[in-house]
């Protein structure tokens, strides 16, 4: 048939098999494919592996390379992780961290991590295990800067964010400009 796909589950087989009377299953171990005899309408099914993983780490937030790490000998702890990760970036939160840890019954603990004090070495080091998210907010993710919506006669009406010496005219010209039929005699500010 082909041999297996990659993501297949090789060491054992599900062949369904009639005896006469019903059907039955038979679980074949790797061991005793070769010897195995097949009968007419045996039904071989192979399962996919396991969605899961068994050495992953993963760090998200304000580092310069988030993404998914093996975890191994050599990267182990936060400090580690944070230094494989390309280190911090300049935005980076650093009197908190979050440690996402997944415990045995599958559920789901928050360990705080102070990571300035892990990554100075004034604080212990954090053991990590497989399946840990550390996630280091950054200044921008705790703030929130807001929006300002403009609508009316302008190209592009929506809601933009809000960035430090905003104009009106910058809002008006991130917003396409202003239409033929648009007024420059008045322009409504609503604001909190």
């Amino acid at each position: 048939a082909g041999g297996f796909d990659a993501d297949a589950y090789t060491r054992s087989l599900r062949v369904v098999r009639q005896n006469g009377q019903e059907y039955e299953v038979n679980t074949v171990k790797d061991l005793d494919y070769s010897v195995y005899k097949m009968r007419n309408g045996d039904v071989v099914t192979a399962e996919a592996i396991l969605n899961r993983f068994t050495n992953k780490l993963e760090i998200r937030g304000a580092v310069y390379r988030p993404g998914i790490y093996q975890l191994n000998g050599k990267l182990n702890t936060v400090r580690e992780l944070v230094n494989e990760a390309q280190g911090l970036t300049g935005d980076a939160f650093l009197n908190r961290a979050v440690l996402y840890r997944q415990r045995e019954d599958l559920t789901t603990e928050v360990i705080p991590v102070d990571i300035k004090a892990i990554m100075d070495g004034t604080s212990q080091n954090i053991i990590l295990t497989k399946n840990d998210i550390l996630y280091i907010p950054s200044i921008h993710d705790l703030e929130d800067r807001g929006d300002v919506v403009i609508h009316g006669e302008v190209a592009k009406p929506d809601s933009y964010p809000y960035a430090d010496n905003m104009t009106l005219e910058d809002l008006i010209i991130q917003a396409g400009g202003l239409r033929e039929a648009a007024s420059v005699v008045r322009v409504d500010v609503s604001r909190r």
